[in-house]
């Protein structure tokens, strides 16, 4: 049908006032309609009928759709079309307000695609206050699991946009089930939804339409919430119910809205404590807790209101799911979803403490304050079952017939051998627990006077200052050799994650000293371990191998400490690219530690990023990037993703992401690491991966001042691995720059750093062979460059450096007259990098591989060839560097020919 303007602003008013009606009032408002708005009483019962069916309301969508029809179009949005300064792509999706574009910004400003959101054609001002609504409460929530809003304005037709964070991503369920995820890991994504709802409603911002086509999961696990467009303000606890939301009608899903938020009642933060609650239920079960049936006379909202979901654990239909959800995520779920906003979860964090605490083993507040919870709990933790049985039958006078007496048969019936074996150990453990409580009581008092005696001075002390007063209190508080030894280790290992590999050598070595001779092997084990990393990063890494292997050798070494000696040599195999050595230490760790009774998913969550690291090494970079997925995932389930252990865990994850060739991600996630970090904690590490990032996307004028931001303090922490990489960051940056005399004096730099003395295969006697061999080029030293570049492809032959090094090669054969050649080892280079992208939709590698395979083609008179080399090279670089990137010149100039 065809309606004209002025009759669509009519019907538009006329029904928002018919949404604010319930169905009974609705006929007789009808039939009351004035003289002027009968002609339109057709439509009205046709979009009310409409209305009463969908399982999404929002009042904009059937006006604005016959809108669309009653005009000629020519406002609607298509491929192309200018949009203030953004060029719309394609769309992403379409609703009731309007629809999403992805989009890129065309005025040279920014260089990034955003999700540009439009209204439809023939929009009022009523959906343009909305939208304005939208961009005050967006712009007050900047959160790292919210879709960030980066600009608003108006387009040349008056119409309102805004430009939002463009996320690659799947809805959280898609996610789960396509990762197959484990109910901790899926828990840790729910815990990030649940930080980022909680932020929302801090800054008092109710979101009201949580479901999982609002959530998104990126590439990096990472969780993005999407569209706060009917969110409301809050007031007190209550949503405050402004003119513009009546006007709106009641915007919701059906199957995710809270009973209150149903029957158009107030709403405060436990209605979207309910909404989330249907989203964890339907993540965790990988089913929906109301399903409706649409085919009944009964409406979808009445179908929801009188049901009782089933718990989860009997709900869902995988065994481990059912297993893993029963006990106390079926309680936790069934108090998230309680039909009555008093009885559940009052907020938002109140729900995700009780997440975390099952997580952990703990009690959860859903389950009450019972003894005998609370004693479950405690045993499940710390005894072996029959002892738990046997301990809650003693304590509850429970069980005093056949199965007390065949419990306690199975527990005795060992003998007296075994009994008194029993006894034994467990005075030794007696002992050995007491001598730990004892030495934890000191390391606390020692940290208290630490932390109260820093505080005296009035001033803010650096991390480092910190932990040099530290060992000055060592000395003068403990007096007790074990615990002395315990801090130096910890102040040395601290030292070491602040990249002073010096100081860590040198305070591991005297923590060694103290015990050498110590009855206690596994306090020896613990100190030699914290000694061994220290002096393995320091580049002895032969030394720390052999004192780490000797721990695993040796039998009687407790389980924990084996785990822990893998783990190290593992890293350490990793650093000095000794990739099967890697591999080989990570599943031992992982095996060990999943051995243990009680292993700490803590650990485990580091250990997946080891495995990950040593699968990258062997060039499986799909499988390390998982590794490092799950691995954060986990350490934000357990409350720890804001930790050193996180930021290490991110710094490492994207060396992964730059071998596989992504330095938008690998930039991305070191970003993440120097914010978690903070100013107080960045590493001379975090700043190398970040320069590196930006000069493998062509930003060389970025990458230079990192570069010596990194030197600078690397030299302050005398951290020589990473002196040792700015020294070579910045040889590189020489070249770029056409600078070859530096690029020469920064190499010698870092040989006398210690680069000299690192063995042949280390990744830093590797980098170096390249940029050697590139400045050789630069300098018309052709047999040189080619020496150098061969050293490294032979020292690396399965990693990203030798994709570098036979681009290298490729390089020299140019300069040899040879294109044969050149275009031979191009074509390898390529198909490296493709293998080593590892599923990733881009690479610079691949994009440096195919300019140059282009340029070869184009040496060898085979134009049409080259022009379409140079056509991918010139979509592969767009898709994976900036648009500065020096090998952007030439490809362009081949494929416009």
């Amino acid at each position: 049908m065809t309606l004209a303007v002025a009759d669509l602003q009519r019907l538009s008013s006329l029904l928002d006032e018919a949404l604010d009606l319930t169905a009974s009032e609705r006929t007789g408002w009808l039939a009351a309609l004035p003289e002027e708005a009968r002609p339109l009483a057709t439509t009205l019962r046709d979009l009310l009928s409409r209305h009463a069916q969908a399982d999404t309301v929002d009042f904009a969508s059937a006006p604005l759709r016959l809108l669309a029809e009653a005009t000629d179009r020519g406002g609607d949005a298509v491929n192309g079309t200018q949009v203030g300064p953004y060029r719309l792509i394609r769309e992403l999706g379409t609703g009731g307000m309007g629809a999403v574009w992805l989009a890129e910004r065309t005025d040279g400003l920014l260089d990034r695609k955003v999700a540009l959101k439009l209204p439809h054609a023939g929009w009022t001002r009523g959906l343009a206050q909305r939208f304005a609504r939208e961009r005050v409460i967006l712009s007050g929530l900047e959160h790292p699991h919210i879709a960030r809003l980066y600009d608003a304005g108006e387009d040349s037709l008056g119409r309102p946009y805004m430009a939002l964070e463009y996320v690659e991503g799947e809805t959280i369920d898609v996610y789960c089930r396509a990762h197959a995820l484990d109910v901790p890991a899926r828990l840790g994504l729910l815990l990030q939804v649940a930080d980022a709802v909680a932020f929302a409603h801090s800054r008092l911002v109710l979101h009201r339409d949580l479901k999982p086509s609002n959530i998104l999961v990126t590439g990096t696990g990472q969780v993005r919430l999407l569209d706060f467009g009917i969110a409301k303000l809050i007031e007190g606890d209550r949503a405050a119910e402004t003119e513009l939301t009546r006007a709106g009608g009641r915007a919701l899903t059906v199957g995710y809205a809270s009973p209150e938020q149903i029957r158009g009642r107030p709403l405060s933060t436990a209605s979207d404590v309910y909404s989330l609650g249907v989203v964890a239920y339907e993540v965790l079960a990988s089913v929906h807790p109301y399903p409706v049936d649409r085919s009944a006379a009964v409406p979808p909202e009445q179908q929801v209101l009188a049901a009782q979901p089933r718990p989860a654990s009997a709900a869902a239909a995988e065994p481990a799911l059912r297993r893993a959800l029963r006990g106390d995520l079926d309680v936790i779920l069934a108090h998230a979803l309680d039909k009555d906003p008093a009885a559940r979860y009052p907020t938002v964090e109140a729900f995700a403490s009780d997440l975390r605490a099952h997580l952990q083993g703990l009690p959860v507040r859903a389950r009450g304050e019972t003894l005998a919870y609370r004693l479950s709990r405690l045993l499940a933790r710390r005894w072996q079952p029959a002892a738990a049985a046997l301990a809650i039958a003693v304590l509850f006078g429970i069980g005093v017939g056949v199965g007390a007496t065949a419990l306690l048969a199975l527990v005795l019936g060992g003998g007296l051998a075994l009994a008194l074996w029993q006894a034994r150990n467990l005075a030794r453990e007696r002992d050995r627990a007491l001598r730990l409580s004892e030495s934890h009581e000191a390391v606390a008092s020692f940290l208290n006077t630490l932390i109260t005696d820093a505080g005296r001075g009035g001033q803010v002390l650096t991390a480092e200052q910190l932990l040099k007063r530290s060992e000055w209190l060592v000395g003068h508080e403990l007096e007790d050799v074990h615990v002395h030894a315990m801090v130096l280790g910890m102040i040395g290992s601290s030292m070491q994650t602040l990249g002073n590999s010096a100081e860590a050598v040198r305070l591991t070595e005297k923590a060694v000293a103290l015990i050498r001779g110590h009855d206690d092997p596994d306090l020896r084990d613990r100190v030699v371990l914290t000694h061994s990393l220290a002096i393995g990063w320091a580049g002895r890494y032969a030394e720390a191998r052999a004192a780490l292997q000797a721990i695993v050798a040796r039998r009687g070494a407790a389980l924990t400490r084996r785990t822990e000696a893998h783990h190290y040599l593992a890293i350490l195999a990793g650093a000095n690219n000794d990739p099967d050595a890697a591999l080989l230490h990570a599943e031992q760790a992982l095996s060990c530690l999943r051995a243990q009774k009680n292993g700490s998913r803590k650990f485990e969550a580091s250990l997946l990023g080891s495995l990950g690291q040593a699968c990258s090494l062997h060039g499986r970079m799909a499988e390390a990037e998982r590794h490092y997925a799950a691995a954060f995932a986990r350490m934000q389930a357990l409350g720890h993703g804001a930790t050193a252990h996180a930021v290490t865990l991110l710094n490492n994850w994207a060396v992964i992401c730059e071998r596989a060739g992504d330095a938008r991600q690998s930039l991305e996630l070191v970003e993440r690491a120097l914010d978690l970090a903070g100013s107080d904690g960045r590493s001379p590490f975090l700043l190398v991966n970040r320069a590196r990032a930006f000069e493998n996307l062509g930003r060389i004028d970025d990458a230079v001042p990192v570069w010596h931001e990194a030197l600078a303090l690397a030299a302050e922490l005398q951290a020589v691995p990473a002196t040792i990489a700015a020294q070579l960051g910045l040889a590189s940056m020489a070249v770029h720059q056409g600078k070859t005399g530096e690029g020469q004096a920064r190499l010698q730099m870092a040989l006398d750093a210690g680069l000299s003395a690192t063995p042949p295969r280390h990744p830093q006697r590797i980098s170096s062979h390249l940029i050697e061999g590139r400045v050789a080029l630069a300098d018309g030293k052709v047999g040189t460059a080619q020496t150098a570049f061969e050293s490294a492809l032979d020292a690396a032959p399965v990693q990203a450096t030798a994709v570098m090094a036979r681009l290298g090669l490729a390089e020299v054969a140019h300069a040899q007259g040879k294109p044969e050649c050149m275009a031979q080892l191009a074509r390898a280079a390529k198909a490296q990098a493709l293998e080593l992208q590892g599923g990733k939709p881009q690479s610079f590698r691949t994009a440096l591989a195919s300019a140059t395979l282009a340029r070869a083609l184009h040496a060898l008179g085979d134009a049409k060839a080259a022009q379409q080399e140079a056509t991918e090279a010139v979509e592969r670089l767009t898709a994976s560097v900036d648009a500065l990137h020096p090998a952007f010149a030439e490809a362009r100039v081949l494929a416009a020919r």
